[in-house]
């Protein structure tokens, strides 16, 4: 129960951070992936351009190493508005593997 009230803690924090910088900054940018939500989960459904690191059916994790769990993945996808050139670090879960990349 703490660790998911932390959780929903920090959650809240992120989307106030996303929401007061889309505001600020006027255009944002995302990092060219689109999320959909599948069984409570964010999975990768497609990407602007082909990456080394990430696929689609990819379980997004973490967020700046902050769980994801119980995020929807509109929701995730505003977190990852920032400026261009600004860095987010994404933490995925490859399917049929049991440990992040």
């Amino acid at each position: 129960v703490r660790e998911r009230k932390a959780q929903e803690r920090a959650y809240g924090e992120l989307l106030r951070l996303a929401n007061r910088h889309e505001e600020s900054v006027g255009e944002s940018v995302g990092v060219g992936i689109s999320l959909v939500d599948i069984d409570d989960r964010v999975v990768i459904k497609g990407m602007a351009e082909p990456h080394n690191l990430l696929s689609e059916g990819d379980q997004v994790c973490l967020l700046d190493r902050t769980p994801l769990v119980g995020i929807p993945a509109d929701n995730v996808a505003k977190m990852l508005l920032g400026e261009e050139g600004s860095v987010v670090i994404l933490s995925v879960l490859k399917p049929n593997e049991d440990r992040y990349t």
